[in-house]
């Protein structure tokens, strides 16, 4: 069967993978994207959409350096996504409310932020109550993040497949890689499972939760690689919105889309690639939902999904050139993986990187090393 050559491969059509690809195809690159079920249809599709703000691009954490550089980022990429495409992507910044229990862990919290540069006013019981409809214990304390973002998952992805497409770039749905080869002098080489080979200068994984069947570790590796963690939501229909600011408790959040719809997440469930709700979770964050904000107990639940987050044990997500990890050849292998709950956050962050890294440009900012564990398996 006659080939296909390019560029720049990437395996993933998540948010990660596809904002990649424009990112790249903006530069003139040929990209193919290889996505194994429908792009957009997995993690990326099923979070709130929620865009913390961060401001320091020198801090000493790099998941707050990619958090700030994806905030300086945000509006003139929505921006020219939605010149580009016409879709509304449902991008603001309206704020979100934090609730804390008062003591040390609020200090730090409090701390952390001022180190950052993130503005945190500090909100009293009433305030939570008559400015918010929101309903505190006494042993908490509430505070408001002005430049808190959201953006609609499902619009966002459609404008990022709308604008590839556009653009010239290829996108092959339901296709799988049953086999590569990787040279440093020759490229890169794949085989589908359907016996179509696809050539290309660099590749790019960004598969998410399933990106551990394509890394090889040895027996006595102790970093844990990447493995999904399931994040069960709510969606809720209210007749008459009464809500229009997020709120987050530790974890848990509520999400108004502006619409009457108002999102409720979200568990933390270590099962595999189990992507089915379980009904006692999602009582259990309606009433979450409902004690938080009493407006909502009118509201009607409309449906529940689930989807699998990528977790590679730290805070911060894989991105980088494989051949930090030790793997010879791998130098063309890129690395875009394990960005947990901060996926759709950073991905205009991790475009740019990964552009950075592929055209041998200066990085905005300094990345952590790839693990020297980790290695690249045939495909599973």
């Amino acid at each position: 069967m006659k080939g296909l050559s390019c560029d720049i491969v990437i395996l993933g059509a998540g948010v990660v993978g596809l904002s990649m690809a424009l990112e790249l195809r903006r530069q003139g690159l040929g990209v193919i994207v290889l996505e194994k079920s429908l792009p957009g249809q997995e993690a990326s599709w099923a979070g709130a959409g929620m865009l913390p703000p961060g401001y320091r691009l020198d801090h000493s954490s790099s998941e707050a350096r990619l958090r700030a550089m994806s905030h300086q980022l945000w509006n003139s990429w929505a921006d020219q996504l939605s010149s580009e495409t016409g879709i509304d992507i449902g991008y603001r910044r309206q704020g979100a409310v934090g609730l804390i229990p008062s003591g040390d862990s609020q200090r730090q919290l409090f701390d952390d932020y001022a180190q950052e540069g993130v503005i945190v006013e500090k909100l009293s019981c009433e305030e939570l109550r008559f400015r918010f409809g929101c309903q505190s214990s006494t042993e908490e304390t509430g505070f408001f993040i002005r430049e808190f973002g959201q953006v609609r998952n499902p619009r966002y992805l459609r404008a990022l497949q709308t604008a590839f497409l556009q653009a010239g770039g290829i996108i092959k749905s339901q296709t799988t890689v049953a086999q590569w080869n990787i040279s440093t002098s020759e490229g890169i080489r794949l085989t589908t499972t359907n016996g179509e080979v696809i050539c290309g200068d660099k590749l790019i994984l960004a598969t998410g939760a399933w990106t551990q069947h394509l890394l090889r570790r040895s027996s006595d590796v102790t970093n844990p690689g990447i493995r999904p963690i399931r994040g069960q939501i709510a969606l809720l229909k209210e007749s008459i919105p009464t809500l229009s600011t997020i709120i987050e408790r530790g974890k848990q959040y509520v999400v108004p889309r502006g619409d009457g719809y108002v999102l409720i997440g979200s568990t933390e469930d270590d099962c595999g690639f189990d992507r089915s709700t379980q009904p006692e979770s999602i009582q259990q964050l309606v009433a979450f939902g409902t004690r938080l904000v009493p407006s909502l107990r009118d509201a009607q639940l409309e449906k529940s999904w689930a989807g699998l987050r990528p977790w590679n044990g730290s805070t911060t997500p894989w991105i980088g050139w494989m051949s930090e990890a030790g793997c010879g050849a791998h130098e063309r292998v890129l690395i875009a993986a394990g960005h947990f709950r901060h996926g759709l956050q950073m991905s205009p962050a991790t475009a740019q990187l990964a552009r950075q890294l592929i055209l041998q440009q200066p990085t905005a900012i300094s990345l952590p090393p790839i693990s020297p564990e980790l290695a690249l398996a045939q495909p599973a």
